[in-house]
């Protein structure tokens, strides 16, 4: 019998891997490793790791070869190292059986190490150490077989043990845990109901079985698993980069922000803004900004800040008074959000030959510098605005009213944001980089290892959109899409080309920017590449899809609007809604004419006639011989007419 050769504690390297033994799981063993991934590996797997060279213990000095073995004494330690100076050199030689080739190894050790190695063994001693050694797997640890000092066997017996973790688990590791001595006398109480013939443990017993729980397990369990990835929060690489966008961090931030309109009416509580950050530099890259009411990362976001990458910013905006640098990245990093793990935003990298690093969930210390830049810039930018929410208060309220924070404009919070972003930050001095600023930086980068990569046509990505969607193609009307249509002859030959192949509802794939409404990207099915296709109505360049719906909805309120009765616009809507409503059909009677006056005369001659036989002439009937009395001009009689009887007739039942 022999020590153990992995237990908790040890640090080891399996498979180039930094990894640490958490505990022992039965047959396995529970390593975290450097990524912060938990995983359970058995002990044959380790054990044939370690014979096969693919596993080695993690030292603190390179040159030591028994820190490698973690579970010895001082005094072992040492006897290790003396033994393996004359072992490892052994499997440099062919004929390890003979003689002459253990005492000239013997020679070249004590000649090499002096007196370290001291005593030196003799040839026949060498040779047997070596079989040992060999046929043990080149374990050293054969070499020291396991004392009394070993873990014995618990002496609890095996039904108090159970009902001891039982205790454990349902009393102290919750969430509303108590003390260790109410569940020991919880559990005393149960084990005494037992009524077993063997010994009850002893209150040092069960707190020392509680002290072996992994601390890990008791903290997840104790105060939730955030807690957990906060206790563990380590860095275990420095990301060493050699040159400007070898590597570009990427994420977003969720604001709490008020944004009006042009007649102050309120249309985002929320803002979103996606930065890019360069590594090397220290400098912001990227921009693109989201707002509405209580929306989420879209994967457009992610694909507006690595154009934004792309391009040269400065002639876009032409108020900057600095540059803005960009290129292509070699490296994008992002969370596993959905936004950056979407089928959009891996296309576009993939056309352009960018390679995608996704990092865990909730594991920010891995992309630290855009982490860290958030912070930076709450604190220096944002809580100088007014309409700005910082974090609520302690009662869960918000510090601000409403009708205080409606103060900016969409356009306006954007050119604040990028004028802070470039002369407020990237051409400003700062002491992470040794006073320089982030511009600085990146121009000693340029000047050591040349400029960026730069795309030369940018067509593609320009029009690339960050939004999917199919929609039925039409031969004559095109796409509908927002409420607009897109056609194009090239959109017509796709469908003449396709509707063979596909039947009438034919569907094609649409991609399309919420930013530039002008023109949308058809896939064509067969040849897999892009088809631009402009819209069929003339929009004036940089419309964007909340640019539209709020010319909508001022369109429907100027029919509600006192002050704008006014407006050429909406008089045409009142004449086009007059137009119709004349040329449709009506139920509506006839208007009843103005009772004519009469005269005595032609009372009582109305009299007498309705005196008459009602079987006589209908030449000589009231209504004609008052219309002879009244007179023979043409005017229609406002005279009532006698109502026609009426006839009822009675249905047998047969």
């Amino acid at each position: 019998m022999t020590k153990p050769l992995f237990g908790p504690g040890s640090r080891i390297v399996l498979d180039g891997k930094n990894a640490l033994i958490a505990h022992e799981n039965g047959d396995s063993f529970v390593l975290f490793t450097e990524d912060a991934v938990q995983r359970e590996v058995s002990k044959k797997v380790l054990q044939i790791a370690y014979q096969e060279g693919r596993m080695r213990f993690n030292v603190d000095s390179p040159d030591s070869e028994v820190i490698r073995k973690p579970f010895l004494t001082s005094t072992e330690a040492k006897k290790a190292e003396y033994l393996l100076a004359y072992l490892e050199p052994m499997t440099h030689y062919e004929n390890t059986g003979s003689k002459r080739t253990a005492a000239k190894v013997i020679k070249d050790v004590v000649r090499k190490h002096g007196d370290a190695v001291m005593p030196a063994p003799k040839p026949d001693t060498l040779y047997k150490w070596f079989r040992k050694w060999t046929e043990a797997g080149k374990n050293i640890l054969v070499f020291f077989p396991a004392g009394r000092t070993s873990r014995r066997k618990s002496s609890i017996a095996p039904e108090y043990l159970e009902l001891m973790t039982n205790t454990i688990d349902e009393l102290v590791l919750t969430r509303n845990h108590c003390t260790i001595a109410r569940a020991y006398r919880e559990f005393r109480s149960q084990a005494e109901a037992l009524e077993s013939k063997n010994r009850i443990p002893s209150k040092q017993a069960f707190y020392d079985h509680y002290n072996r729980i992994d601390p890990r397990i008791k903290l997840k369990t104790r105060q939730g698993n955030s807690a957990l990835v906060q206790a563990t929060r380590i860095a275990l690489r420095t990301y060493e980069v050699r040159h400007p966008l070898e590597r570009v961090e990427i994420d977003a931030a969720h604001l709490t922000m008020y944004l009006v309109d042009e007649y102050l009416n309120l249309i985002a509580n929320k803002v979103i803004v996606y930065l890019a950050i360069d590594v090397y530099s220290k400098a912001i890259v990227g921009f693109a900004m989201d707002y509405g009411i209580n929306i989420a990362e879209k994967s457009e976001g992610v694909t507006e800040c690595l154009k934004s990458v792309l391009r040269d910013k400065h002639h876009d905006l032409s108020y900057l008074t600095n540059p803005w640098p960009g290129g292509k990245p070699t490296t994008i990093v992002g969370d596993p959000g959905t936004a950056i793990i979407s089928e959009a935003f891996t296309t576009l990298a993939g056309q352009l030959q960018i390679h995608r690093e996704v990092t865990e969930a909730r594991q920010g210390w891995k992309k630290p510098h855009i982490e860290s830049y958030f912070k930076v810039l709450r604190a220096d930018f944002l809580k100088r605005l007014r309409g700005y929410v910082p974090k609520r208060s302690p009662l869960l309220k918000f510090d601000h009213s409403l009708k205080d924070l409606r103060c900016f404009m969409a356009a306006e919070f954007e050119k604040m944001m990028i004028t802070y972003l470039v002369n407020g930050y990237n051409h400003a001095a700062q002491p992470k980089l040794n006073g320089m600023s982030p511009h600085e930086k990146w121009l000693e980068g340029i000047e050591k290892y040349g400029e960026p990569e730069m795309v030369n046509d940018l067509s593609f990505a320009n029009s690339f959109g960050g939004n999917l969607t199919k929609r039925v193609l039409n031969p004559t009307k095109g796409i509908h899409l927002n409420d607009l249509k897109y056609n194009s002859v090239a959109l017509q030959d796709l469908y003449f080309r396709l509707v063979k192949n596909y039947g009438d509802r034919l569907k094609v794939e649409v991609r399309w920017s919420s930013q530039v409404l002008t023109k949308v990207m058809v896939l064509d099915p067969e040849t897999r590449t892009y088809l631009t296709v402009p819209c069929t109505k003339d929009l004036p360049e940089g419309m964007t899809l909340s640019k539209l719906k709020a010319q909508k909805k001022l369109i429907g309120n100027l029919r509600h609007s006192d002050t704008l009765k006014d407006s050429e616009e909406f008089q045409n809507v009142q004449t086009r809604a007059r137009d119709v409503g004349r040329s449709k059909r009506t139920r509506k009677q006839p208007p009843a004419t103005d009772a004519q006056p009469m005269s005595n005369d032609q009372l009582e001659a109305y009299f007498r006639q309705s005196d008459m036989d009602s079987n006589s002439d209908p030449a000589l009937s009231p209504a004609a011989n008052v219309s002879d009395v009244m007179g023979s001009d043409n005017e229609p009689s406002s005279s009532p007419k006698p109502r026609r009887a009426r006839e009822f007739k009675i249905r047998e039942r047969g």
